[in-house]
């Protein structure tokens, strides 16, 4: 079965060199990640997702030397698209496609110096499938379609991957899925204790809205994480006993506990603001906005004041 042929893949394609696009990640300041050579091995892009998953994959498709494209392991890298659309101002175009019966999908869209062009999506969005489509059609774009009855009739999956071909992508040449170049995936940029860690991932099932919830406030945890070990005195092992109890409680979705697990240990610690100020984040995104207030305090206090001591 070929990526095309699978229940559900998620396609980036960059209209430049992979070696442009490496460089421009590893060598932008605030990137949290960096990237390392990796295997050519297609993440399976399934949910849950598992240890055994391979992880996101950049490549430089044999017959198009001139693009990169991009698979994100399931669950993660939401960031390369982010980054690549907006801060690098690639031109870029995204295609993701699901076949399922239920929270099926057909989406594309299109960026081009940091601007969005086009997005076309049709999707089962509950209570009633949706159609949308934002910026001026593709004179390749079969809009007659769109006026379809049926809604999932509107944009499926053959007429999104003639769009790819049509836009540039070459995906229905075999080529496209081969390389002659080193491939490589990015991983999150480690601190002292917590270097060679293995990212936790989400062991239980959960609706694949609350995915991208997951990896933000699960995102900011982490950031928490990285500068707490850091104001931990080294001859202490406490380290250990927060990434056990924080990673447990990451990978099975208990996001609220996670971030307590840190605060408590954080508040016994003079540490960086920056511990507080994602934490901060962390709750606001899971809308608990009296820890938010807390941990804004304790920000305030760690760079420069006075904050409050109990968690």
């Amino acid at each position: 079965m070929t990526v095309l042929q699978r229940e559900y893949f998620e396609l980036v394609v960059v209209r430049e060199p992979i070696e442009i696009v490496v460089r421009a990640f590893d060598t932008y300041p605030a990137m949290k990640v960096s990237s390392r050579e990796t295997p050519f091995v297609f993440p399976t892009q399934v949910k849950p997702t598992s240890q055994s998953e391979p992880p996101s994959l950049l490549w430089s498709p044999r017959c198009s030397p001139h693009l990169t494209a991009f698979m994100p392991a399931s669950g993660s890298a939401g960031y390369f698209p982010g980054y690549a659309k907006s801060t690098f101002r690639f031109e870029v175009v995204t295609a993701r496609s699901s076949t399922a019966e239920v929270d099926w999908i057909n989406e594309f869209s299109s960026h081009n110096g940091g601007v969005l062009e086009r997005v076309v999506r049709s999707m089962q969005e509950d209570p009633r499938p949706q159609f949308f489509q934002q910026g001026t059609p593709y004179q390749f774009e079969d809009v007659k379609k769109y006026r379809a009855r049926r809604i999932r009739d509107r944009l499926q999956r053959q007429s999104l991957i003639s769009y790819l071909e049509a836009w540039g992508a070459p995906v229905n040449h075999p080529n496209f899925w081969s390389t002659d170049k080193p491939c490589f995936t990015f991983a999150r940029k480690q601190l002292g204790p917590l270097k060679g860690r293995a990212q936790p991932t989400l062991r239980i099932n959960v609706e694949p809205s609350l995915w991208e919830h997951w990896r933000v406030v699960g995102g900011h945890l982490e950031d928490a994480l990285q500068f707490l070990v850091l104001a931990i005195p080294s001859q202490l092992d406490v380290p250990a006993l927060i990434l056990t109890e924080f990673d447990e409680h990451l990978a099975n979705n208990r996001l609220e506990l996670a971030m307590n697990a840190l605060a408590k240990i954080a508040i016994a610690y003079p540490c960086q603001g920056a511990v507080w100020g994602n934490l901060e984040r962390a709750a606001e995104s899971l809308n608990l906005l009296d820890r938010a207030a807390y941990f804004r305090q304790q920000f305030l206090a760690a760079i420069g004041g006075t904050g409050m001591s109990e968690v």
